[in-house]
């Protein structure tokens, strides 16, 4: 059999990670940077960044940096290879902006859960003040936010889930059968961690929290204020659903400037009431006339270079 082009898998793992959205990609690189610290400079990060819930006052940023550091390499891999299965599918339903957002409320959500848990589990089960109870271990990984990523796209997308290509199992039950089997083949894994990250995602879809969620209105003001639109012209963002896709300005009956009302509505280019669709789309002649025509696009239209049939 013969060996694989080392060249060619190269070029394939670039345009895979050119293809990844940006909020997918900020998160996966902020992983990478941060063990390579971890293993170079910062050994001593993961006990000042994991979380734990009786840390005092440093829960206030422990339920954030725990989530970008990770026990070894392999850690770091598993979770990466999940993240860039889920992150795509996540944000290109909630848009980059909301995905970052979620990074950061979906685990202080879990910190919550985390440590009510781990107190009750104490208080239940710990019967030695001098014995390690839940609310002393430290939990670090990626993998709180993605089973909260995991519950969020089973309810985004709810049809039954292969588990590893051996059985089929109802969308519903799928993230907490995961719980379990991840569990059952890594002990060592942060079960309160991973179920934590479920709850997070279970409140957030509950509808409790909504106020806490960014808002159309903050999403297309941030799109549209300098530092956000350097970010929308990149071709990996991926815009706010909802009303905060580009507008077209609106023209008054005398033909000059904005309307009272504001921005009209986006419309997609070819549709009625919408703008003419370029003439390379519509076919030539038809469209490259009415641009001639109107008002709001004054120009005339040149062909770049023949067409040609593939």
């Amino acid at each position: 059999m013969p060996l694989p082009n080392i060249s060619d898998l190269s070029t394939q793992t670039r345009s895979h990670i050119s293809s990844l959205p940006l909020a997918t990609r900020l998160i996966a690189g902020t992983c990478i940077i941060v063990e390579i610290l971890r293993l170079t400079v910062a050994s001593s990060w993961v006990e000042a960044g994991c979380f734990r819930p009786n840390a005092g006052l440093s829960l206030i940023y422990r339920p954030i940096t725990s989530e970008f550091l990770h026990s070894n390499l392999f850690h770091l891999l598993l979770n990466l290879i999940a993240l860039l299965l889920l992150g795509p599918r996540i944000e290109k339903a909630y848009g980059t902006l909301q995905t970052i957002q979620l990074t950061f409320l979906l685990p202080s959500i879990a910190a919550i859960a985390h440590s009510l848990i781990a107190v009750v589990a104490d208080f239940l089960f710990t019967k030695n003040k001098t014995d390690e109870g839940w609310t002393t271990q430290c939990s670090i990984g990626l993998s709180g936010l993605l089973f909260a990523f995991i519950t969020i796209d089973v309810s985004e997308r709810p049809s039954p889930r292969s588990l590893f290509g051996f059985l089929t199992i109802p969308s519903t039950i799928y993230p907490w059968v995961l719980l379990i089997i991840t569990q059952l083949i890594l002990p060592n894994a942060s079960f309160l961690g991973h179920l934590s990250g479920i709850i997070a995602a279970s409140v957030l879809l509950s509808g409790y929290i909504d106020r806490l969620r960014l808002s159309a209105t903050l999403a297309s003001r941030i799109e549209n204020s300098r530092p956000g639109q350097y970010l929308a012209h990149q071709r990996s963002f991926v815009p706010h659903p909802g009303p905060t896709l580009p507008s077209y300005e609106a023209v008054g009956a005398n033909g000059g400037g904005a309307d009272a009302a504001g921005p009209a509505p986006w419309t997609m280019p070819g549709a009625p009431g919408g703008p003419p669709l370029p003439s390379y789309l519509s076919g030539g002649g038809e469209g490259t006339q009415q641009g001639k025509q109107d008002s709001k696009f004054p120009g005339e239209g040149r062909t770049l270079a023949p067409s040609s049939s593939t």
